[in-house]
């Protein structure tokens, strides 16, 4: 959808400097209720800053910038399919019901298992290029790096990006007119710009329950997703692989 309507929502620090350029040019719209979000033109899964792709720092990253449609549509091809917030919620566990957490306090500190905001100030404030926090990234990080997040392997279950499910939204959640469809659909997980002492700007921490809500065509900086697939008849029946890269499809497996 980002590649269709032309634009996606960049958390401004992530821009590239022609981007930057491009939007101080045509005074480009900002989301009404959180200002760092910038409707930049031409930013897509493949350019997630806008202006030129940079597959040499890119691949390893999340995908994002793709729309729950697209997301779904992605998942189905790969003979896959969204989770639903449950099945989210209970791979999130590794299985265990009203797990608040992946990992378990003695796995180690949240800057060594999640990739969340620990800067003092608010996204509000960050300058660009955004600095690297406690946890050695300044945006969304390789899937790849930090640690396991619990006891199937996965990892950033917790912050990097929300995730999409398949799951309708039941709670509260403004979205710019422009993308409000009139049904919204839940995420997952919270992203690089929340905590786990709360959620900027909503009360509360980032848990395995958290959720979020947005239109089926929303995209930005801080959304992914990642797939469900059966598994063998002999294993759990439900496999979650980890979130997208932009890198070969191939080298992405069921864990």
């Amino acid at each position: 959808d980002a590649e269709r309507y032309g634009w996606s929502f960049v958390f401004e620090p992530l821009m590239t400097q022609q981007a930057r350029d491009d939007a101080a040019r045509t005074d480009a719209p900002r989301s009404p209720n959180a200002t760092w979000w910038v409707e930049v033109q031409g930013a897509s899964w493949l350019r997630p800053g806008g202006g030129q792709a940079d597959p040499a720092t890119n691949w390893q990253l999340p995908v994002t910038h793709v729309s729950m449609e697209d997301a779904a549509a992605f998942c189905r091809w790969r003979e896959g399919k969204l989770p639903t917030a449950a099945q989210w919620e209970w791979a999130a566990g590794a299985g265990v019901d009203g797990a608040e957490l992946p990992w378990k306090p003695s796995a180690g500190d949240a800057a060594t298992m999640a990739n969340l905001w620990t800067a003092e100030a608010g996204p509000e404030e960050a300058a660009a290029p955004l600095a690297a926090d406690a946890d050695g990234f300044g945006g969304p990080a390789p899937v790849t790096q930090l640690l396991h997040q619990n006891d199937w392997g996965m990892r950033h279950l917790i912050g990097n990006t929300w995730e999409w499910t398949q799951t309708r939204f039941r709670g509260e959640r403004a979205v710019p007119a422009r993308w409000d469809s009139g049904t919204l659909w839940t995420l997952k997980g919270g992203s690089f710009l929340d905590r786990l002492g709360g959620v900027f700007g909503e009360a509360g921490g980032v848990t395995i329950m958290s959720e979020a809500g947005n239109s089926a065509d929303m995209s930005s900086s801080h959304i992914g997703f990642r797939c469900t697939y059966k598994a063998a008849p002999a294993d759990a029946e439900l496999v979650i692989v980890d979130d997208w890269s932009s890198e070969d499809d191939d080298e992405h497996d069921e864990l």
